[in-house]
């Protein structure tokens, strides 16, 4: 478990699980409470992995998908090669 203090009123937790937590500043509006909170979030990639494991993904569409990416990246890099 990581700690940060910024300052006495505020603390931002991070687990090895992902988990974030935010303590407002005292008197620190709701909307830039959430804005920050939204912003960690991002930062720490936990919408991504919501979103990727929001519904099963078969092994085998995982690894063509990987493939996929990997032939397009290839043919990009070819086109830049030629360009030269």
């Amino acid at each position: 478990m990581i700690t940060n203090n910024y300052n006495s009123n505020r603390e931002v937790t991070f687990d090895d699980s992902c988990n974030v937590a935010l303590v407002p500043k005292k008197g620190e509006n709701f909307e830039v409470t959430l804005r920050k909170f939204k912003k960690l979030c991002q930062n720490n990639g936990i919408l991504d992995d919501f979103k990727r494991k929001e519904f099963y993904e078969k092994p085998s569409d995982i690894k063509r998908k990987k493939m996929k990416i990997s032939k397009n990246k290839m043919k990009k890099h070819m086109r830049m090669c030629d360009g030269e």
